[in-house]
């Protein structure tokens, strides 16, 4: 049977710094944490509950060793029970964490979490959930916060080429975008750049639709054909119209899951600064 022992028992070797190498170590830390965190939302009290994936990391600085990796996920830990345990009021404090803690220069803390948005059909206005993915980022550049969204939206596209040439009819694809920005803490946009995403294409994603919904979606995509260029083009537009006064910098990537090929047909934009 195990016996439980007293902590001046136990060694410690990563008290002994004079037995490894010196060398700094950009990056130490934890990976797929799940816990409970709250969406922020101006409708629902405190937030919407959500299941964050969440990973950490940090520089580990010459003289240190062996204990960082398990101080992360303690403080991951002791935060996801917080009053305040919005995603990016965690972020923040885990970041807070990391410099006064660690005396970290450069970290990154990163959130991935789903996002249910209710879509109503167009005709017969049946109600579905349509899925998304959403990441919450922060970063420690040279003891500077740095704070990112990500979202990855779905549209459909019709191909503008495959119109041109048809005497009836034309290829379309399941199409998505994700969208990075990078923005300052408080500011919550994931809902903003996800509206943005499915006015971009051919017609919007719904997962419960009758034949009259469908016959109007299908004209409606055959009346906003898209390449796939068009589609991140009109994202920046419409970034830098409604987000302008909030947005730093961006990076755009759509991607046309092509019907009558296997490939894929992609686009990338940005803004010109540091994303890329």
């Amino acid at each position: 049977m195990p016996r439980i022992k007293s902590e001046e028992e136990l060694p410690d070797s990563r008290n002994i710094l004079d037995t490894f190498p010196k060398d700094l170590v950009p990056r130490i830390g934890y990976k797929n944490v799940v816990i409970p965190l709250l969406i922020p939302s101006a409708n629902q009290g405190k937030g919407i509950p959500t299941i964050g994936k969440v990973s950490v990391s940090c520089d580990m600085t010459q003289d240190m060793k062996g204990s960082l990796i398990n101080q992360h996920r303690s403080a991951i830990e002791g935060l996801r029970d917080s009053e305040e345990r919005t995603i990016p009021t965690f972020v923040d404090n885990i970041l807070e964490h990391i410099q006064n803690q660690f005396g970290a220069r450069n970290g990154e803390v990163v959130v991935e979490y789903t996002i249910l948005q209710k879509k109503i059909s167009p005709v017969s206005n049946l109600e579905s959930w349509v899925e998304s993915k959403a990441s919450y980022i922060g970063k420690l550049v040279n003891d500077n916060k740095r704070f990112y969204t990500s979202v990855t939206g779905h549209y459909t596209s019709l191909c503008p080429r495959s119109k041109e040439i048809s005497d009836y009819g034309a290829h379309s694809q399941l199409s998505s975008a994700t969208i990075v920005v990078e923005h300052s803490s408080e500011d919550v946009i994931h809902n903003v750049l996800l509206g943005l995403i499915e006015n971009a294409g051919s017609s919007k994603i719904y997962n419960i639709i009758s034949d009259l919904d469908e016959s109007y979606i299908t004209e409606e995509m055959y009346e906003h054909p898209v390449y796939v260029e068009d589609v991140v083009r009109k994202l920046a537009v419409d970034i830098n119209s409604t987000l302008g006064n909030i947005v730093k910098d961006y990076l755009i990537e759509a991607n046309h899951y092509e019907s009558i090929h296997t490939s894929i047909a992609t686009a990338t934009i940005n803004a010109g600064k540091e994303l890329k």
